[in-house]
């Protein structure tokens, strides 16, 4: 008799083949019997009984079990095999491998470089061998989301927190595609769950789109690198595992997160804690499900230097606008709309949004004044400011019947698709003015130097201009000091024997 051969692991096609066969034979039909209902030859069936023996005899014993359970075997129909474009078997192994290493995280260029393929190879697969790819890459993310269960909220996050991030990200983005949770918490409030049902709708009703996706973006890195475990078991040494995986994992221009986005995202998840409290005269809404909140220290708040730009780079932006054909508005050419812009910004110093939410209504033509209504100013007081002439220039310019003076999103503030467009024709028209990368700046950076140009004639003013409620919000992050400083001590006296 021919011994079996060893079990290596058979194909998906394969695998139900067998598992149909061994369903047929265990309700009491034969092998050639079964090949011929599933149109299989009867020899390659009784080849691939023989070379998964083991894998076959397990699947007959299953089928006999159900059949004393259930009193019947449903059947499976077989997977049909891929004979037009099959990939060969060596082909089917780095497919097998690609799917594996796209799971963890890898690129195309690296998984090619392993397999010693073009990456345009690896990224036709998918095209050419879907079914195939499917069912590897599936089975791949299905092995990544135990790893990622098991090691989220572990010590083992610590190890590489980038590189758990990055697999935990794409983990992520499979699961939402199955319809399947991350993590599982049944029954469990959790800190995402009372985000979602109590506080974002309690306490966020008004809120920017920009505060709710800071918000947004704790609960996901929360989530990701803590598991999301219930409420009452949240303690200080999740807090301080929360802290350590940020700094790990990475930030906008540098190798780790900032001291200030770590503070930012410690906050935000303080806050949720603390309204989660009971209330009482101090926390009037709070939720009651915590009886104490977990607290640990915050890194301490920096304060950069703020970055300003030259009114001389300005002038050469203002002066390139011409090449601009985005914006399409009624009766206002593109350049003069982004010449408009520019003027308008240098000269109130104004957020981005309340640019760009300005209404004809606002502009008081007499007293020369704008007025920024209480509903669209981020503190909430509203503000009036002053519009001197180089403005009031370019408003008459380009004023016709409609609501608003530069639209641009129909008057709501700029969600992330229009934020990211804007920002690729802002830099478009910088390039344009033949501006380097590093040269480049921001609608904030305009406020910022309006900021600083303001104080050196009255830090007062300064204040003011921006709408903030203290001096020191306005000079901590927004006045470049040396700058300032500059200036003053070049006029500072000196005695008379210092220039001999």
């Amino acid at each position: 008799m021919r011994k079996p051969r060893p079990d290596h692991g058979a194909q998906p096609e394969t695998t139900s083949i067998i598992t149909a066969a061994a369903a047929i034979v265990a309700t009491g039909g034969s092998r050639p019997a079964a090949a011929d209902l599933l149109g299989v030859k009867r020899d390659n069936l009784r080849r691939i009984t023989n070379k998964y023996a083991t894998e076959y005899e397990v699947q007959k014993l299953r089928a006999r079990v159900t059949l004393e359970t259930n009193g019947r075997v449903l059947i499976e129909p077989p997977i049909p095999y891929m004979r037009a474009g099959r990939p060969h078997r060596k082909t089917q192994d780095r497919i097998r491998r690609a799917t594996a290493m796209l799971a963890a995280g890898a690129t195309c260029e690296e998984v090619g470089k392993e397999l010693n393929v073009a990456a345009k190879t690896v990224s036709e697969w998918p095209r050419r061998f879907g079914d195939l790819w499917t069912i590897e890459y599936n089975r791949a993310m299905e092995t990544l989301l135990c790893i990622i269960r098991q090691q989220a909220g572990t010590d083992a996050v610590l190890e590489d927190p980038r590189s758990y991030l990055r697999r935990a990200l794409r983990c992520e983005r499979w699961s939402q595609g199955q319809n399947r949770p991350l993590f599982e918490r049944p029954g469990a409030v959790t800190l995402r769950m009372f985000f979602r049902d109590w506080y974002r709708p309690n306490r966020l009703e008004d809120a920017s789109p920009a505060t709710i996706a800071d918000y947004q973006t704790t609960i996901r890195y929360w989530m990701l690198f803590t598991s999301d475990p219930p409420l009452k078991e949240i303690g200080v040494k999740h807090l301080a595992r929360f802290r350590d995986c940020l700094r790990g994992a990475g930030g906008r221009n540098g190798d780790t997160m900032s001291n200030n986005g770590i503070r930012r995202h410690l906050l935000n998840v303080q806050v949720l804690l603390d309204k989660a409290l009971p209330a009482d005269r101090g926390n009037r809404d709070g939720a009651g499900l915590l009886e104490k909140s977990p607290w640990i220290k915050k890194p301490r708040k920096e304060w950069p230097s703020p970055k300003i730009v030259t009114a001389e780079l300005v002038g050469r932006v203002y002066q390139a606008a011409d090449c601009m054909t985005v914006p399409a508005v009624d009766g206002v050419p593109a350049p003069l709309w982004w010449r408009t812009l520019l003027v308008f910004a240098w000269n109130t110093g104004l957020r981005k949004r309340n640019l760009l939410e300005a209404r004809w209504d606002d502009v008081d033509w007499q007293q020369r004044r704008l007025t920024v209504p209480p509903q669209r100013h981020k503190t909430g007081r509203g503000q009036t400011l002053y519009l001197n002439q180089a403005v009031i220039d370019h408003f008459r310019i380009i004023y016709t019947q409609r609501e608003l003076i530069l639209p641009w999103s129909g008057g709501r503030e700029l969600g992330p698709a229009e934020d990211s467009f804007f920002t690729r024709l802002w830099h478009r028209l910088q390039y344009a003015a033949g501006l380097e990368l590093p040269e480049h700046f921001g609608l904030h950076t305009i406020r910022k130097t309006v900021a600083t140009l303001l104080w050196q004639v009255a830090p007062e003013a300064a204040q003011l201009q921006l709408g903030h409620t203290t001096l020191g919000m306005t000079r901590g992050a927004y006045v470049k000091a040396d700058t300032i400083l500059a200036g003053a001590m070049d006029k500072l006296p000196q005695p008379a024997a210092f220039g001999t």
